[in-house]
């Protein structure tokens, strides 16, 4: 593992299925907090909801790559996302 990388995006589990998505989505990464305190980098409060992870998730790829340091892939699943149809995100805003 590269000790210069702060992004680390492992697969998880959904619908008892293990996924192998490196989308915007914040399922299955973890950040470093020194790199996401560098960038300012924080989820805003005028933002909805609703697919604010994309934002996020851009602006830190966008900050490793002008960095040219490489996102670290795990190969074994760290998370399990189960989907809750009352939950905050699934809610009408």
């Amino acid at each position: 593992m590269n000790p210069n990388t702060n992004i680390f995006s492992f697969p998880y589990f959904y619908n008892g299925e293990v996924t192998k998505e490196t989308d915007n989505r914040m399922h299955g990464k973890v950040y470093k907090r020194s790199f996401l305190e560098k960038y300012n980098i924080t989820f805003p409060l005028e933002t909805s909801y609703y697919d604010e992870d994309i934002g996020f998730n851009r602006a830190c790829r966008r900050c490793t790559e002008a960095e040219e340091q490489p996102i670290y892939y795990g190969i074994l699943p760290v998370l399990e996302w189960i989907k809750e149809s009352n939950s905050l995100s699934q809610k009408d805003n």
